[in-house]
């Protein structure tokens, strides 16, 4: 009878519910009776049990766990129901915290009820609870129907913490650490039960009389039993929970994804498969025998126990083959990463690899084996594990490095069982690593290496600990940007260059990095991953790492005007070791070799300085939604070519202040204009081109010196990338023809070639030589004959071979007097034939497969002639393989001139895109008139309109604005208006406008002129930092603090609302006098906006400030907003009217109404002595004694 007709069978007597309650009530309730007694004596035995008495297993308050057996039964869903609903009657044995604590009453309940209690990974059935004493020996009491085996696998669970080298333990008790158990007692003769019927006991006596009697009284009713296990299943749940908890907060879960989604999955499936105790949780280690909860602990390691270990022979037939073997001696290094272990044409994955990539890629599971196992076929590689990589995994890629051949031939003599594939990793995929185009979006995806000085100050006040050297290295196009970074506690230039390079990984060392520094890395929007990497004090020797190209960077920093010091170099050099040694590790050693280096944009001296809080408020990448739609540079980014909008990001990231540089890049969007059937055609030409910069880099990449064994055609494949890179380069030269009017000087300059005295390399000389030695044969590419003198040999004799066979089969068919073919079904050159004549054929054939009226037979020679081809096949791949190399090589020593041609025709993209925008818009744009920063700065924008709200909206109000020149003398604006008047659109139109016209394009105006800016800060928006404890308030005094600190008489600042997020009076104060510091000391173009109006009383006596206001009008007691920017001061804010737009209750409105007219009276009354006064103060400061006379006789009266 199973255990669910048994529960149905006895509640079919509890007919009334109130009888169930009564039952259940009285199963939480104090215990009435005695079971066992476990004094020192141990004398006591069980008592009698009547049908509905509770027993419990008791001993003093010191004991921590203990067992209730209840004598009645009773309906499992019933009790979780009891249970959920009645929690003050919790079982008084368990003494953790509640497993539901955090889950509502009718989830509890339907959770439990709909849940399957047969299911073993919901209500485990293994070892419940134990209880032990101060002694270390415990002697194992099993009975006959137990082995010794089960013992060992089932109480071997996390409450049992084995501290000692369990590995070299060949004891027949198991050991434990009384310290390291969760349950623990004082007392020190503790019998413990269990459903599979055995019992652990520190007796001295092996009496197994008394411990039978025992069992036999607990388990003498089957009802008994029933009620028992319902309580367990409860228990044991609550346990596992305990346990997942303990795990999930332990150091090894802090610093590592891959552990809790191992500690997530382990216990989600670890009742459906079976795991070797290896991998179990309660009994994992690092390599160096560490635990998770050790704050040394390496998860990327862990201990695999030595094949003389029990545990081995144990887990031999599944868990422990010779291949799979192979996969834990790879895993060992790899514990923090997903495995996808070769294993023929096929990629498979295992334990908890299985069970997250099952979750990722909705694969199925694969046969009917006891452990987690999944798979896909080879050619899958990329498309699933893009997706792991995606969701923020490392892969690792296991390959067989040899065939069964070769194995069959290496290891002859050897046991079958030791004739095993030789494997190797060959591919360690993460975001900062891929190479693969098909996992690649087509934004740069670069990986950052930075180095601080220190994670702490050296003493109070040290700035010096914030200051950084990175490596960022873009692997899908070999390029390595070096800089070196001064910052303060702000971090705000850390911020600023994450913002700028937008890393898809990010490498420190978690010695050298602070916890503030790793909470901004978690907090980028686009969620980079965070790779750990300790290097040693010896791994700072330059000798053998850095390679010629590093060097030469190094050697040469210092000519740009940056003046860093040998010191500050140090961090980069540390930096590029940092990088240097992890791509080693990850596979991609050439990287550095072959990479072209550089300083990033935003670090040169030509360029506009622009920092995260810019690239925030102005919604440059991404919108406040965190979404690229809609963000400046989706808008703007309409280039044909993937690697032209990759350069067309770095320009808007940093614009120049080279004004030659900006002018050559305006006329040539103007020659485009005046000329747009050829911008067309330009654009038409440059779709169609590949993306052959990440193809040059992953080329360059695979140039891998391991060799793994591909299947379908890979190496060919290979080849025939490196005649797809060549061939994508033809549409260059037809670019270069395209664009031919010597008219346009800078677009002539970049397509004319350097020995005509221009900037584009001749590329044609080389692809023509590597063209000569490829051949493309039934869309495969091969070695063209007389290059390689090994490939000609092999294709030599396959051809030979091919052409036998086909002897063989003309023989055939003469000697069948009928025709015959070949095919590749089951086998290749398989010999097809009618199903008539298969008496004629010799009994030699071997009949291999047929189809309906038809057989196929290969003979004796057609056999001999197949496996000669198979041998000879795999040498044209290993010839392939040789011949890839020596192109590859030969390839890099031209790379720079590729390189160069792309980065031409990237400009040129991103050019023909500026005079798209200008063609197709429907808003008016002009060409801008740059000056050089000299003299002072000035600003004049004529019918200029916001460039993505003006495109979305036609009707959009067009407004000028002049600083400093026509009719505006002055530098500073005040601007006031009402809410929802387009303050904040203004501003951030005119910084936008401003980087549009120093990347080189036209700008939504009527006119555009002005000084060039070197750097631009904004005050816009409110937001706090909750996580860096900075209020809102905080944060926009943080900002303008910078800007006063940094600005220039040349930059260009924008404040909104300064001060609104702190009291009235110390806000206005704040703004006031910020105000005038700007006006008078930077004497920089900014726009300050406010809605404290008083401040315009105080700037009316600045000479340098001008005010402005944005217009609105009154009409039947409604707001409307005119958007238009007009000289002079807007009096009110109009707030309760925008109050009514919002829709607040009239009633309110009334009130509000009152109020703000009672306020406004008693302010002006208490402010207008003041403002005479100081304006009085102003005059005679001026000494115009006139001005000052003629204010008394206005006031006298």
């Amino acid at each position: 009878m199973t255990t669910s007709q048994s529960r149905s069978d006895k509640n079919k007597a509890y007919t009334s519910i109130a009888q169930k309650q009564s039952l259940i009530t009285s199963f939480f309730a104090k215990p009435k009776s005695v079971a066992v007694n476990s004094d020192n004596t141990n004398k006591s035995n069980a008592k009698d049990i009547s049908d509905n008495s509770v027993t419990k297993n008791v001993t003093n308050q010191s004991i921590a766990t203990a067992e209730i057996v209840l004598s009645t039964n009773l309906d499992s869903s019933e009790v979780i129901k009891s249970v959920v609903q009645n929690e003050e009657h919790r079982s008084p044995l368990d003494d953790n915290s509640d497993i539901y604590a955090n889950i509502d009453s009718d989830d509890r309940i339907n959770k439990l009820l709909t849940t399957n209690t047969t299911d073993r990974s919901i209500f485990p059935n293994t070892v419940k609870r134990r209880i032990i004493d101060d002694s270390d020996d415990f002697n194992v009491i099993i009975n006959d129907n137990l082995s010794k085996k089960t013992v060992t696998d089932r109480y071997c669970t996390t409450d049992c913490i084995i501290e000692n080298n369990f590995w070299d333990s060949d004891q027949s008790d198991i050991e434990l650490d009384k310290n390291s158990l969760i349950d623990t007692t004082a007392d020190n003769n503790i019998v413990v039960y269990d459903l599979d019927k055995f019992i652990y006991s520190n007796s001295t006596s092996t009496d197994t009389s008394k411990a039978n009697t025992i069992e036999s009284s607990i388990y003498s009713s089957e009802s008994m039993s029933t009620r028992k296990s319902i309580n367990d299943d409860l228990e044991d749940y609550n346990r596992e929970n305990d346990e997942k908890k303990y795990y999930l907060a332990c150091n090894a879960s802090k610093i590592c994804k891959m552990f809790r989604e191992y500690i997530e999955n382990y216990y989600l499936y670890c009742k459906t498969f079976v795991f070797p105790p290896w991998i179990q949780p309660q009994f994992i280690k690092d390599s160096s025998g560490r635990r998770p909860d050790c704050t040394s602990y390496n998860p990327s390691t862990m201990l695999i126990p030595p094949p003389t270990h029990k545990w081995i022979n144990e887990y031999r037939n599944v868990h422990y083959t010779p291949t799979m073997k192979q996969y834990w001696s790879i895993k060992a290094t790899h514990f923090d990463k997903l495995v996808l272990f070769k294993m023929g044409r096929f990629y498979e994955i295992f334990y908890i690899d299985a069970c997250i990539a099952h979750k990722l890629c909705d694969l199925r599971w694969m046969g009917k084996e006891s452990k987690p196992h999944i798979g896909f076929p080879e050619q899958s590689l990329q498309f699933y594990a893009s997706k792991m990589v995606a969701s923020g995994y490392k892969v690792v890629v296991v390959e067989q490095m040899e065939t069964p051949k070769e194995m069959l031939e290496k290891k002859k003599g050897m046991k079958w069982s030791e004739k095993v594939i030789s494997r190797d990793v060959c591919q360690i995929l993460s975001k900062g690593t891929l190479l693969h185009s098909a996992m690649l979006p087509s934004e740069s995806q670069p990986l950052l290496s930075i180095a601080f000085k220190s994670s702490k100050p050296m003493f109070l006040g040290d700035q010096e600990y914030c200051n950084f050297g990175l490596c960022l290295v873009d692997v899908s196009t070999n390029s390595i940007n070096l800089s070196f970074c001064m910052d303060d506690e702000s971090r705000l230039n850390l911020r600023t260059t994450l913002a700028h390079a937008n890393p898809a990984e990010i490498l420190y060392i978690p010695s050298n990095v602070n916890r503030n520094v790793v909470e901004i890395f978690k907090r980028l929007p686009l969620k980079p991953q965070l790779s750990l990497y300790e290097i040693t004090e010896d791994d700072t020797d330059m000798e053998g790492i850095i390679e010629d190209n590093i060097s030469s960077a190094l050697n040469s920093i210092n000519s740009d005007g940056t003046g860093i010091s040998e010191a500050d170099k140090s961090l980069i050099l540390r930096s590029i070791i940092l990088a240097s040694k992890y791509l080693a590790d990850m596979q991609l050693g050439n990287v550095i070799k072959y990479s072209n280096v550089s300083m990033p944009d935003q670090y040169a001296t030509n360029r506009l300085k622009l920092n995260t809080c810019v690239y925030d408020h102005l919604e440059m990448f991404t919108t406040t939604l965190g979404e690229k739609k809609n963000s400046f540079f989706q808008f703007i980014d309409k280039t044909s070519t993937a690697f032209g909008s990759r350069l067309l990001r770095r320009w808007v990231s940093s614009p120049s202040t080279d004004l030659a540089v900006i002018n050559s890049r305006l006329d040539s969007v103007e020659w485009l204009m005046e000329n747009p059937q050829i911008n067309n055609e330009i654009r038409t030409l440059l779709c169609s081109c590949i993306d052959v910069e990440r193809q040059m880099g992953a080329i360059s990449n695979n140039n891998t010196t391991k060799r793994a064994i591909q299947f379908d055609h890979v190496q060919s494949n290979r080849l025939l990338s490196f005649h797809k890179l060549l061939k994508g380069f033809e549409p260059f030269e037809s670019l270069r023809c395209l664009i031919n009017d010597k008219n346009s000087n800078y677009l002539a300059t970049l397509v004319t070639l350097e020995n005509e005295g221009g900037a584009y390399p001749d590329l044609k000389p080389y692809i023509a030589h590597f063209m000569d030695k490829l051949k493309i044969v039934d869309k495969q590419c091969y070695p063209q004959r007389g290059f390689h003198e090994k490939s000609d040999k092999v294709f030599e004799r396959i051809d030979l071979i091919i052409q036998q066979l086909h002897n063989e089969l003309c023989n055939l068919s003469n000697s069948l007097k009928t025709e015959l073919k070949f095919v590749h079904s089951k086998f290749k050159y398989e010999v097809e034939c009618p199903e008539a004549l298969h008496k004629k054929l010799s009994t030699k054939y071997e009949i291999t497969s047929s189809r309906k009226g038809f057989i196929r037979f290969r003979t004796p020679r057609i056999l001999a002639f197949t496996n000669e081809l198979e041998d000879m096949e795999f040498e044209r791949w290993e010839c392939l393989n040789d011949y890839f190399k020596l192109l590859i090589e030969e390839f890099t020593t031209f790379a720079p001139h590729f390189s160069k041609a792309i980065q031409i025709v990237a400009e040129i993209d991103c050019l023909s895109t500026f005079a798209y925008h200008v063609l197709c818009n429907n808003y008016l744009m002009c060409k801008p008139r740059l000056y050089p920063m000299e003299g002072k700065p000035f600003l004049h924008l004529e019918d200029s309109k916001h460039p993505i709200i003006g495109f979305i909206e036609p009707e959009f109000i067009p407004n000028s604005v002049c600083m400093n020149c026509h009719d505006e003398s002055n530098i500073c604006l005040l601007l006031t208006g009402p809410n929802m008047g387009g303050k904040s659109t203004l501003l951030r139109q005119i910084c936008l406008i401003t980087i549009m016209a120093q990347i080189g394009s036209f700008v939504p105006a009527k006119i555009c002129e002005m000084t060039l800016v070197d750097k631009i800060f904004t005050r816009l928006g409110a937001s706090d930092s909750i996580m860096d404890g900075k209020s809102t308030f905080y944060v926009e005094l943080e900002e303008t603090s910078l800007m006063m600190e940094q600005a220039s008489p040349y930059s260009l600042a924008m404040i909104d609302e300064l001060g609104r997020g702190t009291s009235t009076f110390d806000g206005m104060a704040i703004a006031s006098s910020s105000l005038i510091y700007i006006a008078n000391k930077l004497a920089c173009r900014c726009i300050f906006s406010t809605h404290y109006h008083l401040i315009c009383n105080e700037a009316k006596l600045v000479d340098s400030i001008s005010l402005y206001h944005m217009a609105s009008s009154i009409m039947s007691g409604d707001v409307k907003f005119l958007f238009k920017f007009t000289k002079g001061q807007c009096l009110k804010s109009q707030g309760l009217h925008i109050a009514k737009l919002a829709g607040i209750p009239e009633c309110v409105l009334s009130v509000a109404q009152n109020i703000a007219e009672s306020m406004e009276i008693k302010v002006n009354r208490e402010c207008s002595g003041n403002q005479l006064l100081s304006e009085c103060l102003h005059l005679f400061t001026k000494g115009d004694l006139c001005s000052l006379e003629d204010l008394y006789n206005k006031h006298r009266k």
